[in-house]
């Protein structure tokens, strides 16, 4: 049986709720496969002694939203899932009020997927978030994962636009990188997800190459072999960078912790740039 991705399942979903959702009195604002959001009222059961909202209820209804989204994502092809982490950061202490969160998609794979969520307040404050960051970054996370499923998460700055060449000046801890033309301001942050197979990487200062990004970085870990492909990933000025490279290129190149490296990226490889200007600091997202 196919469901429609697009169907929205929070009516029936609040009728079936039940058990830990039901008891932190969870109401489901909207669940599809695309977007999946709750809201919740601050009440006794929620706080700790000192008064604000338990840290482990942030990461529970973090986990509701996160799994159901992930749920009904893969239940078109019949599959069910299970969450097998969550990293979740207080960002806001809250006592009263309504919280909302709502989880939104980064990757969804036939194996696995990878879900950020964010809190906010009734005043549309973030209370609760977690680094997507850190576990996009981990080359163990997915091993058996399509080559789409590995890649790497980078908080970024919009510098200005070049209108001629209809690209967007950004700037990372990372470095610079130019994207096909954002339609923010500068000064906007943003989050951009760069999938390990279109980074490419080479030994020595590249010359000549169309490829419009190219990072200065060092191998920290290389993973292990899965047939003829390798994860490594890359210290860029502090910013994790996951390449996918074949076994032929690592043992040709002699990849290895402590080589110093370039990492090239092309504009158009970019599959996914996310608009978080209204979220404080870096990483600000809660990760499946």
């Amino acid at each position: 049986m196919t469901t429609e991705v697009s169907t929205d399942f929070a009516e029936h979903l609040n009728q079936q709720r039940g058990g830990w959702d039901r008891a932190m009195g969870l109401r489901f604002v909207r669940a599809t496969a695309d977007e999946v959001s709750v809201e919740y009222t601050v009440d006794e059961p929620h706080r700790q002694p000192y008064g604000i909202v338990h840290g482990g209820v942030h990461c529970g209804v973090i986990e509701t939203v996160c799994s159901t989204a992930a749920g009904l994502s893969a239940m078109a092809r019949g599959q069910t899932v299970v969450g097998i982490e969550n990293h979740t950061s207080f960002v806001r202490a809250v006592r009263r009020g309504r919280v909302t969160v709502t989880a939104t998609p980064l990757t969804r794979g036939r194996r696995s997927q990878l879900w950020e969520a964010t809190a906010r307040d009734d005043e549309g404050r973030v209370v609760a978030c977690g680094p997507t960051a850190e576990v996009m970054g981990r080359i163990d996370l997915f091993p058996e994962a399509g080559p789409l499923e590995a890649g790497t998460v980078i908080d970024a700055e919009v510098e200005g636009h070049d209108h001629e060449a209809e690209l967007t000046l950004v700037r990372s801890r990372a470095g610079s990188f130019r994207v096909p033309r954002l339609g923010l301001a500068p000064g906007a942050r943003i989050r951009m997800r760069i999938r390990a197979r279109d980074v490419m990487i080479a030994v020595k200062a590249p010359e000549g190459l169309s490829a419009l990004n190219v990072l200065p970085g060092t191998v920290v870990e290389v993973g292990r072999a899965r047939g003829p492909v390798v994860d490594i990933a890359l210290d860029c000025s502090g910013v994790r960078i996951i390449a996918e490279l074949t076994r032929h290129s690592v043992e040709t190149l002699a990849l290895k912790p402590g080589r110093e490296v370039f990492a090239l990226v092309k504009s158009v490889t970019f599959d996914q740039v996310a608009d978080v200007s209204g979220l404080p600091g870096d990483g600000v997202a809660s990760a499946h």
